[in-house]
């Protein structure tokens, strides 16, 4: 199964028309995939690391600060020209980024403390429901309907999960 989520439909030649359209959308299934094991994974952990080990997640979220540093620094330090440009063209928003984006972490970890993790997981990919309205009206991005079913379904079964 997972040829064919690389490949595309079985049976078609690599180089042909429809393959080769097929190929850019099975490896972003593929990726997301990935993304979303990963997600379960470090997810998992955080509820173990919070509740039954008792780390107070101030510390679990900023803890993970210097490793980010680390593994990110090299691509940083690769791309000098870029970052630099980064810098300087959007310093609000990268400092903006720098100080909401673990505080929601740290505010999903402390949600974890007392409630389930099967209610904090799925309400914290909301945020997938914003991206896909400020992909389509900043970024210009297309399939605004596809998007926006597949949102929805996001949507139906945090629902669910809360009803259940």
């Amino acid at each position: 199964m997972l040829g064919v989520l690389v490949l595309g439909a079985p049976g078609r030649q690599p180089g042909s028309a429809p393959a080769a359209r097929a190929a850019p959308a099975s490896r972003a299934i593929v990726f997301a995939l990935v993304t979303g094991t990963f997600i379960a994974s470090y997810t998992l952990w955080d509820k173990y690391a919070v509740s039954t080990l008792g780390v107070p997640p101030l510390l679990q979220g900023y803890a993970s600060l210097p490793v980010m540093a680390l593994v990110l620094a090299p691509s940083a330090l690769r791309q000098r020209d870029r970052t630099t440009r980064v810098w300087r063209g959007y310093r609000r928003q990268v400092a903006g980024a720098a100080v909401l984006s673990p505080l929601a972490y740290v505010l999903v970890l402390i949600a974890m403390t007392f409630t389930a993790v099967s209610a904090v997981a799925p309400a914290r990919e909301v945020s997938v429901l914003a991206g896909v309205v400020l992909g389509r009206r900043l970024l210009g991005e297309g399939s605004l309907a596809r998007r926006l079913t597949a949102a929805a379904a996001i949507a139906a079964g945090i629902v669910c999960i809360a009803v259940g």
